[in-house]
This record gives C-alpha cells, sequence and structure tokens, in this order.
C-alpha cells in the first residue's frame, strides 16, 4: 500500500503486504512486471536464449505467454496506458505492445530506458537507466521535464512507477538496488510538482526474505484489491518474488 502521509482512507496499514508469489519456476531471470487491471505481466531478460513474457492471474498462475518483442535482451521494467504494455532492454528503444505480445510499434527515449512508467497527464512516460536523470518524454522522444541524477542521488533504478492517487501528488515512485544484495531494496518517492524526493521510502527487504535480492520493476494499481491502492514489483533472488 502506498505511503502513511497519502493513503486512501479506510486501507490497511501502509505497506502491509497483500500479495507473496514465488515466480522462480516460472522463468529465468525475471525483473519486469505490470498489471493491467486482470493480469500481472513478467519480463524475462538477460539469460542465454529466446526472451519470454508471461501473463498470470492473480494468484500468479500462468494464463499465457508470448516472445518478447525485443531484438537485444529482454524488456527490464514495464508500464500501461490502460490499453498496451510498454518496455526496453534498457536500451533507447521503447517497445509499445498489447497484452498478448502483438507489437504495436516503437520510439525512441532520450535516455536509457531500464526503469518506466506511464504519465497520463502528457500521455508520456518516466524512464532512467542505473543512475541517469529521471526523464519524463512524449512519444516523439521529446524531453518534457526531468530528475537530475544529482537530485535524486540514486545508482541502481531498476522500476518505477507513476501515483496520481495519493493525495498531493502526483508522485514517482524509484525502486532502486541500493548498495547490492541482500542491503536494503528501497522504493523512494519523489514529488513530481517539485521534482524531490519527499523522504519517504519502503524497504520491501522488511517483508521479503530472498538470497541474494535485488530490486527489479515496479507498478501501481487500484485493480488488484477493491478500495485499496497497491504498489507490486519483482524482487530479483531465490527465490524471485512478485
Amino acid at each position: 500500500n502506498l505511503s502513511s502521509t497519502s493513503f486512501i482512507a479506510g486501507n490497511k496499514a501502509p505497506w502491509d503486504l497483500q500479495f507473496n508469489i514465488d515466480i522462480d519456476a516460472i522463468g529465468t531471470g525475471i525483473a519486469g512486471c505490470e498489471f493491467d487491471g486482470t493480469n500481472f505481466y513478467v519480463a524475462e531478460w538477460g539469460y542465454t536464449g529466446l526472451k519470454t513474457i508471461y501473463k498470470l492471474d492473480t494468484n500468479g498462475a500462468v494464463v499465457s505467454s508470448f516472445d518478447s518483442p525485443t531484438t537485444g535482451s529482454g524488456i527490464r521494467d514495464m508500464a500501461y496506458d490502460g490499453t498496451n504494455l510498454f518496455g526496453s532492454d534498457a536500451s533507447t528503444t521503447i517497445y509499445e505492445f498489447t497484452g498478448d505480445g502483438t507489437l504495436i510499434g516503437t520510439f525512441s527515449s532520450p535516455v536509457a530506458a531500464r526503469t518506466i512508467a506511464y504519465d497520463p497527464r502528457y500521455n508520456g512516460f518516466w524512464a532512467s537507466d542505473w543512475d541517469t536523470d529521471i526523464v519524463l518524454f512524449d512519444r516523439s522522444g521529446n524531453t518534457l521535464s526531468s530528475i537530475p541524477s544529482a537530485t535524486h542521488g540514486l545508482d541502481g533504478m531498476y522500476g518505477c512507477a507513476y501515483d496520481d492517487i495519493s493525495s498531493g501528488g502526483p508522485y514517482l515512485w524509484v525502486f532502486d538496488q541500493g548498495a547490492g544484495q541482500n542491503n536494503p531494496q528501497i522504493i523512494h518517492q519523489f514529488d513530481l510538482n517539485t521534482l524531490t524526493a519527499t523522504g519517504v521510502t519502503h524497504d520491501v527487504m522488511n517483508e521479503l526474505v530472498s538470497t541474494d535480492a535485488i530490486a527489479g520493476g515496479l507498478f501501481i494499481t487500484t485493480d488488484y484489491a477493491s478500495g485499496k491502492a497497491t504498489i507490486g514489483g519483482v524482487l530479483q533472488g531465490t527465490p524471485t518474488r512478485l
């Protein structure tokens, strides 16, 4: 659930764990994730061989799967605009595809896109690589805004999610690997009105224990549980968990 400064009245306490699904048996090297209101999507990325995106039901069972649209390594983080999914192989190419794997097209990002989140205010996307500026851009690749790396100070960013649910927002939440495996794996909140960190953070290792755990993708939805806002993500490790 979202931060204690801004969660919806009637929710469970902030950061109560809503689901914890072991996805090790589903695929190899899974990091990217998204939710379309009905299904989870999780994406393989960097092992040798064909990369796959898996469509899961809300219990984590595989509904279907399809080949990654990428030409290099697989999709990292994913975004959803209410119709289609988006992601990148940590390059400057953004792939747009349907929930059954049909490639709609590609467009360019001004920054290598390991993280990605859809911003409906601009019909655009926030994206970053490990330690770059976090950039907002449109579908023509034009930069609209940014959070400079000197401002956010993070160097292990892997997933991000746009939040127009919490009061005082909108916000961007960023899942960061920090000092690496088995160290705190922290979700950071940024105020998109001021383009600065709010100071609200959460270490997911407080609830989830995995060996060699590192941050993966991130998403936000109000469709997983009625009356609740959910931050979901992938914690890469042994086992890898959604």
